[in-house]
């Protein structure tokens, strides 16, 4: 089963950022109205005590006053513009309405005199006496006038800490992702890198906090590159001294093939190519280690004749055919070490003809006739060589996918073959690819530095 992806530490900034943001605009508004409240309050009450003393004055008139006692008993209509959200009445020492506004109720807010404010469920009224006549005066305010004036206050309010959050949010995010910028530039330059150089090409840390973490990767290149020190010389020296015993027994089994009757002829020659597959295998040891090591400044370049390369390391039982005139600029011990490795894996893997040419420039195709590999062998094959590009340890994946339909890909055959090839194409700065042609297996070598073919074939 897959891992879950890791969560990204900028997504989860910005999301705590927007949850507090959330969180802080809430208790803003709900302080807002905390504090403003009883402030709108009193701001409406001392609107509504201002018409009260307005209506007062105007009410004590003589002409107010006659006004009133000739419509005694009734509801004469206003002589004051009135709206719904605010009303009036005039009541007298029985609490009967003599005057009112249109949008006041019929009966009196109050059953007996009540100077001040007082809360009904759907009117705020403030009562004052009309010395003149001995009637009240009732001034007030729907309920609903008054909570609309607090919300409208209070989305004011939201808008406003709306605004200055997103800002502060954005802010915050730019600086979240500029803060967080050294650490992608540290893991793209880590991408880059060679990991046994880190102390040398990683350059100084951009924030504090990562200089913990360029030291502990610079202790672990320069561990990494003590153990592949210690493994390239223990390799080497392994190599070395096998080498001079493999070469003194090729020489014995030649005499031995030719001192041998003919019916020992057959199993010495078997035994003396057996050696030297051996001796290959151990110079295949060695350039193994040093292309992987080994960059394009330190190449010995040269232009080489690609058949005369191949005739100076004969291989019985197989037919080479390289195309007349192919030339390419390389370094010759590490292109042979390639080559012969992959001829050999055609050899040990059912083919009897190896084709080498350069079907394009800045391409080196070695191609067999033998049964090949089916397509999931190799897409493993091609996933474990990209792993190996990327320094990760493994082996080969590719395994026989039942009967006889292709052969098995083992560590020290196909696998050290195309391991060697990919590293002598890396180390000429290009790649090794896999590609399917429907017969033999086939692989192409990559690098800028090939030389086109000076004639077909």
């Amino acid at each position: 089963m897959s891992r879950a992806a890791p969560a990204s530490i900028a997504t989860r900034i910005t999301r705590a950022m927007a949850a507090w943001s959330v969180v802080w605009l809430l208790l803003v508004t709900l302080a807002v109205l905390m504090s403003v409240r009883h402030e709108v309050d009193e701001l409406l009450d001392d609107a509504m005590l201002a018409s009260s003393e307005v209506l007062t004055a105007m009410l004590s008139s003589p002409a107010a006053r006659s006004l009133g006692g000739a419509v005694d008993g009734m509801s004469p209509p206003s002589f004051l513009p009135s709206e719904t959200r605010y009303a009036w009445q005039l009541v007298n020492r029985d609490g009967r309405v003599d005057l009112r506004s249109n949008g006041a109720p019929e009966s009196a807010w109050l059953a007996t005199p009540t100077a001040g404010y007082t809360d009904l469920p759907d009117w705020h009224v403030h009562g004052a006496a009309v010395p003149a006549t001995g009637q009240m005066l009732y001034v007030a305010q729907t309920q609903d006038e008054r909570r609309e004036a607090l919300i409208d206050l209070a989305l004011g309010a939201a808008l406003a800490t709306l605004c200055v959050a997103l800002l502060a949010w954005f802010t915050l995010h730019a600086m979240v992702l500029r803060e967080l910028a050294p650490l992608a530039r540290l893991s793209q330059r880590l991408s880059e890198l060679d990991p046994v150089r880190l102390e040398r090409q990683l350059g100084p840390p951009e924030r504090a906090e990562l200089v913990p973490v360029h030291q502990a990767l610079d202790l672990m290149g320069r561990r990494l590159a003590r153990r592949l020190a210690q493994e390239r010389v223990f390799s080497a020296h392994a190599a070395h001294a096998l080498r001079t015993p493999l070469a003194g027994m090729d020489v014995q089994l030649a005499m031995a093939v030719r001192e041998a009757p003919a019916s020992l002829q057959t199993r010495l020659s078997r035994v003396r190519e057996a050696g030297s597959r051996m001796q290959r295998m151990v110079a295949t040891l060695l350039l193994l280690f040093r292309a992987d090591g080994v960059d394009a400044t330190a190449l010995r370049l040269q232009t080489l004749d690609v058949a005369g390369l191949l005739a100076r390391w004969p291989i019985e039982g197989l037919v080479l055919q390289v195309q007349p005139g192919l030339q390419v600029r390389a370094d010759a011990d590490l292109l042979a070490a390639a080559l012969l490795n992959l001829i050999d894996n055609a050899l040990r893997h059912g083919g009897h003809t190896v084709r080498v040419e350069a079907p394009q420039p800045d391409c080196l195709r070695i191609s067999d006739d033998g049964p090949g590999v089916l397509p999931a062998q190799r897409q493993r094959l091609a996933l474990w060589l990209a792993r190996l590009d990327d320094d990760e340890l493994g082996g080969p994946l590719a395994h026989r996918e039942g009967g006889d339909a292709g052969p098995s890909f083992q560590a020290e055959g196909t696998g050290l073959g195309l391991q060697m090839a990919q590293l002598v194409a890396r180390a000429h700065g290009g790649s090794l690819d896999l590609p399917d042609l429907g017969a033999g297996f086939v692989v192409d070598l990559h690098w800028p530095m090939a030389v086109p073919p000076s004639g077909g074939g």
